[in-house]
């Protein structure tokens, strides 16, 4: 197959060591990266479909081919965010109404393709904030910040990630028992836009194109939950999610085809070897 370009629509672009920075903002001029695609090929992504459902519980569809987690699983309805891993095993974040910038939340599992839910977990309902998270009790998600969304790699490591108004704070907890206890993890930020560091941090779930591979978007902006000028920051894993970096995993290309500034990370490709996947939301759902 031919060989695909990592082409990218940019503002500005750094290379640290051996780390690419890769992030670009709407508000400036733009510019494009060529760079050749490694020719490393793991396992190809099988085909999966964005789920629509109109119902506030809905169970998996039959006729989807499962893999480890993909965040293409994912239906939300009403800020209610579903993912399944496989036909029968999936979690569900609830928000509830909270004061400003914060908002309880509950966890559920199924085991049974949704037709009953555990609870698992629920957001701390004292007013702890993010920011001062490392004094929670051990496992406990803060009351305060938005809530995007969750996405799970299997059946053990899942993600919750959100907005909180704090000064350079990276609103992710991180769970390793199936969402029983959950732990704020700590992102890198690219020494090239440290200058954001002041600004605030808004973040979509990770999506997994395989068992290991994903990729978390981060939107910086320079007000709470502005759409004047944002950065987006793209980070990579190729280890389920262990670690994070600003460098695209050789088998990982991301396109962006849409010239508008305003849909500059909204929209845009990501090619997993043989597979192209399309998000037009930010990477909340996708389309193969």
């Amino acid at each position: 197959m031919k060989k695909l370009k990592f082409i990218m629509a940019i503002a500005s672009i750094a290379v640290i060591g051996t780390t690419l920075a890769v992030h670009y903002s709407s508000g400036q001029s733009m510019q494009q990266l060529v760079q050749q695609s490694s020719t490393s090929s793991p396992s190809q992504a099988g085909s999966l479909g964005v789920i629509a459902s109109t119902e506030p519980q809905p169970p998996p569809p039959e006729d989807i081919e499962w893999l480890p987690n993909h965040r293409i699983q994912t239906i939300r309805k009403d800020r209610v965010d579903v993912a399944y891993i496989d036909a029968k095993h999936g979690w569900k974040l609830v928000p509830g109404q909270g004061a400003m910038n914060s908002e309880p939340a509950d966890i559920y599992q199924t085991t049974d393709g949704g037709e009953t839910w555990i609870k698992v977990a629920v957001a701390n309902q004292q007013n702890i904030s993010a920011s001062e998270s490392t004094n929670l009790p051990a496992g406990t998600l803060p009351n305060e910040g938005i809530k995007n969304g969750l996405s799970f790699a299997n059946s053990s490591t899942g993600w919750i990630t959100g907005y909180a108004p704090r000064v350079g704070y990276q609103w992710i907890f991180v769970t390793n028992d199936g969402g029983h206890t959950w732990v704020h993890q700590e992102l890198p930020v690219p020494k090239d836009v440290s200058q954001y560091t002041s600004m605030s941090f808004d973040l979509t779930p990770p999506t997994f194109f395989t068992s290991k591979d994903g990729i978390l978007i981060e939107k910086i902006a320079d007000a709470p939950r502005s759409r004047v000028h944002p950065t987006y920051v793209f980070f990579f894993t190729q280890d389920g999610g262990q670690n994070w970096k600003d460098q695209p995993s050789s088998n990982i290309n991301l396109k962006f085809p849409d010239s508008d500034p305003n849909r500059l990370g909204q929209s845009f490709l990501v090619t997993l070897n043989d597979a192209t996947w399309h998000t037009s939301d930010s990477g909340y759902t996708w389309t193969q």
